[in-house]
């Protein structure tokens, strides 16, 4: 959300004004980083509550990602079903998550240079990228671990959990 004046040159409000990038870049690092300490501790919570709490989360930070700075995200009524893209304009970090059996978001729009970072919490995942020019190394089976990826070629990069068939998801470089 942008602060809602700002000044012109005749002293009026003019409409929104938006963050600077450095500004988005912190706000994107200070969420991210508050979940992924939340993370930490609910990792000894017994399976169900810790599934619970880690799709609740990741719906969570599925709305930041798609809310945090960009007036060009896309929104649905104020809900991110995991089929709409999100959408960041600057080379910046994003998370992807796993709250259970799916990649959350499923469709990821970033710009080339963004690092994404997945969060494979609970179950054990791999990450494993289909055959694309560009693509970045896949991700072996892992759980509890945070993986950064750089992306630095433009595409699409659809990637897998081989471990749990139907397990999709899409990140879109511009």
């Amino acid at each position: 959300m942008y602060p809602p004046t700002g000044v012109g040159g005749g002293g009026g409000v003019t409409g929104p004004v938006a963050p600077s990038p450095l500004l988005q870049a912190v706000v994107n690092v200070t969420t991210s980083t508050a979940a992924v300490t939340v993370l930490r501790h609910i990792s000894d919570m017994p399976h169900r509550e810790r599934f619970v709490i880690t799709l609740l989360l990741g719906t969570l930070g599925a709305m930041l990602t798609a809310c945090s700075g960009s007036k060009d995200a896309p929104t649905s009524s104020g809900q991110n079903s995991g089929t709409t893209p999100v959408t960041t304009p600057v080379t910046t970090t994003v998370d992807v998550f796993t709250p259970g059996l799916v990649f959350s978001p499923a469709f990821l729009t970033i710009s080339v240079g963004s690092i994404v970072r997945f969060n494979i919490t609970g179950v054990a995942h791999d990450v494993t990228f289909r055959a694309v020019t560009g693509a970045p190394a896949s991700i072996p089976v892992t759980s509890n671990q945070i993986v950064s990826r750089t992306f630095n070629t433009k595409g699409i990069f659809p990637y897998d959990c081989r471990t749990h068939p139907g397990m999709s998801a899409s990140i879109t470089v511009q």
